[in-house]
């Protein structure tokens, strides 16, 4: 430094209290004599001199920058990111406590919230807390399997249902039944009927997203299709579901016969509903989540550190 610089000075002087002393704006302005709003130009001008560098540190600055960095790539109104576990497990619930965490933050009084199921789910459940002041009703979006070792989807809805404290529009439905007829007659039935009207009531919705591949797809582990019917879908161009319906890259819906017999609701009305909440975890999730973001599947996404820096570098 060859010469005395006033202007620096005062600069440095003012960051060092504010950055340093955590004194507030106002603060400053009393202790050296000048304006409040003078105060918070020499703040941005001694950021702009490279007097004061901001310098992130800690394990979620990367998760951050992706949040931001995804928000703005894909016109989200949402990203959360949380941080990538040392193996699978730990990485579902790592990003399970972030989907109960918004969860329980987002809900307000008489909220309408469509519940769909997957895999992950359960990672959710132990962190979601009581909302049985707000009034909250909540509506299944899917039906449910007869059997399946790897999830018991009804139950993880009306779990989530007990926990929140809310009333709960739910009703034992298969997933796809076997013809339109029976469909049908499950849609004459008034408790099924309710389900399904309610659906366009919801004020939001959190629903999973599956893989297309047989081994990954969920829908087909829990028995809902054959392995056989799975391989033909993905090899006619679905890359995963959403709530049951299978989606191409581009999110568009792929016609297939369990359409006509699908006990979810139209792709349309889910598409309708104000705040889609999608949670999931894993690279094998890659293609589908990105089929989820072009089709306007969703619009709050929460996912892990590694599946949200390859989604990054696809985009």
């Amino acid at each position: 430094m060859s010469e005395y610089d006033k202007n620096m000075v005062m600069m440095t002087r003012v960051a060092w209290m504010h950055y340093i002393q955590g004194m507030t704006h106002e603060e400053i302005a009393l202790r050296v004599g000048f304006s409040r709003s003078k105060v918070t130009r020499m703040l941005a001008k001694a950021r702009e001199a490279g007097i004061v560098e901001i310098n992130l540190k800690g394990a979620y600055r990367a998760c951050v920058e992706l949040e931001e960095s995804l928000k703005e790539k894909t016109g989200l109104s949402k990203v959360i990111v949380a941080p990538s576990g040392n193996d699978f497990e730990s990485t579902q619930v790592s990003v399970g406590k972030a989907a109960a965490d918004y969860l329980n933050g987002c809900l307000c009084k008489n909220d309408v919230l469509g519940l769909a199921w997957g895999m992950s789910f359960k990672k959710i459940l132990p962190y979601i807390k009581d909302r049985s002041a707000l009034g909250i009703t909540t509506v299944q979006l899917m039906g449910g399997v007869a059997t399946s070792e790897f999830v018991d989807p009804q139950r993880i809805v009306s779990q989530i249902t007990n926990r929140l404290g809310a009333r709960g529009v739910l009703k034992s439905v298969p997933v796809v039944v076997d013809s339109w007829k029976i469909k049908k007659a499950l849609l004459s039935d008034s408790g099924v009927r309710e389900m399904m009207e309610k659906v366009s009531e919801c004020t939001r919705a959190l629903m999973g997203i599956g893989s297309a591949i047989p081994e990954e797809s969920s829908i087909c582990r829990a028995n809902v299709v054959s392995r056989g019917e799975m391989l033909k879908i993905h090899e006619s161009g679905a890359v995963g579901d959403v709530i049951g319906w299978f989606i191409d890259a581009e999110g568009k819906v792929i016609d297939t016969p369990m359409n006509e017999r699908m006990m979810s609701p139209a792709p349309e009305v889910v598409k309708q509903i104000p705040e889609k909440i999608i949670e999931t975890s894993g690279l094998i999730k890659l293609e589908p989540t990105i089929a989820a973001i072009r089709g306007r599947w969703v619009d709050v996404l929460i996912i892990d550190e590694e599946l949200a820096g390859a989604i990054d570098k696809r985009l």
